[in-house]
């Protein structure tokens, strides 16, 4: 298991925290809004239409795709003999 990697960089006088995770680095968008646009920036980015839609299309996603983990698992315990029924696990 690896540890996800903590650092700052100083941007014009304010801490900005950037994670490392595997192979990818993520900067704390957070961060950067408390010093370069405050609260309202936040506020505004969340009723961006773009934005509201690319959290329906996660969600949607998220949905779909534990359906499908449901239904192998199903599949699988079926394979190997044991009763598992649509009532046990809710799929909706």
């Amino acid at each position: 298991m690896t540890k996800d990697k903590r650092s700052t960089i100083n941007v014009q006088g304010s801490a900005i925290t950037i994670l490392s995770h595997k192979d990818d680095d993520f900067i704390s968008l957070t961060d950067m809004a408390k010093k370069f646009g405050g609260d309202d920036l936040i506020y505004s980015w969340m009723r961006n239409r773009n934005t509201l839609l690319l959290k329906v299309g996660m969600e949607l996603l998220q949905k779909i795709l534990l359906k499908m983990a449901i239904m192998l698992f199903m599949v699988v315990m079926d394979s190997a003999g044991l009763l598992i029924t649509t009532r046990m696990i809710e799929l909706d």
